[in-house]
């Protein structure tokens, strides 16, 4: 691979554990675990390990020469301030390749979607999403806006479009866990959990910016398990940036996969 050059074929270095085929460079309009945006760019750095890397980066390393650096891991990628080594690659049939987030201690990852993708009209944010709860202390989720302080390894304040939230202790039995919607104790959402592995769910939400009206539906294997509409917190815009995961403490997991972003009139394809 060579510098100033586009590649439509494979990755010649491919990812360890990863299907090549999944690594094939397209011009899509979506993130999809570590599928490339339109514009942005690969680099190699050319070091003897992820040390020499840049810390803010996602670093994948394919032997222990040639550290693959996203440069989309910068400004719009998935960054996790003290634990990026706890954010992953992996793979299923259903999803292909997905962003996993396993830290066994109180952290954060947080994803800053890139400028001007978000319509000024009525939106709606898709994704897929599963969560495990942590051990005690609180493991969060937020939809965030340009009002959302999101401080390292803590809760976010601040305005934000939606938000789970959740202090149950997660068990080796544990089938089901309630989530809080919204900071509001009466507003629940319970997901299946694997134990104190998460499982898959959907998240669709339609956002009217000039209302900051915000319906939400959830559902887990086509069944949906929330259906409502609520108001986004504190906003004064209701533009989404971005999304945060916080894990809080031991067992608590997150994987994130196919964000979608797009007019009400349009369809996710």
């Amino acid at each position: 691979m060579s510098a100033d050059k586009s590649y439509s074929d494979n990755l010649d270095y491919g990812f360890i554990g990863i299907k090549e085929e999944d690594y094939k460079l397209s011009a899509v309009q979506y993130m999809d675990g570590f599928r490339m945006l339109e514009g942005q760019v690969i680099e190699l750095t050319n070091g003897s390990g992820t040390a020499e890397a840049p810390n803010n980066d996602f670093v994948a390393v394919t032997d222990a020469q040639y550290p693959i650096r996203f440069t989309m891991s910068v400004e719009n990628g998935w960054v996790s301030p003290n634990a990026q080594s706890s954010m992953t690659v992996e793979t299923d049939d259903d999803h292909g390749n997905y962003v996993y987030f396993a830290p066994s201690t109180t952290r954060n990852m947080k994803l800053t979607l890139p400028e001007g993708i978000v319509p000024e009209e009525t939106y709606v944010i898709e994704l897929d999403l599963g969560m495990s709860s942590g051990n005690s202390s609180m493991s969060e989720f937020a939809v965030i806006t340009s009002d959302t302080d999101v401080p390292n390894n803590g809760n976010v304040t601040g305005g934000y479009l939606f938000k789970l939230s959740s202090t149950e202790k997660s068990y080796s039995n544990t089938t089901a866990m309630p989530w809080t919607v919204n900071d509001n104790a009466d507003d629940t959402v319970t997901f299946t959990q694997n134990g104190t592995n998460p499982t898959w769910a959907h998240l669709k939400m339609t956002v009217d910016p000039s209302t900051g009206e915000v319906h939400v539906v959830i559902t887990e294997n086509e069944q949906e398990i929330y259906n409502k509409t609520l108001q986004a917190v504190d906003t004064s815009s209701n533009a989404v940036v971005g999304f945060n995961f916080k894990a809080g403490r031991a067992y608590s997991k997150g994987q994130f996969d196919n964000i979608r972003i797009y007019t009400a009139d349009q369809t996710a394809e």
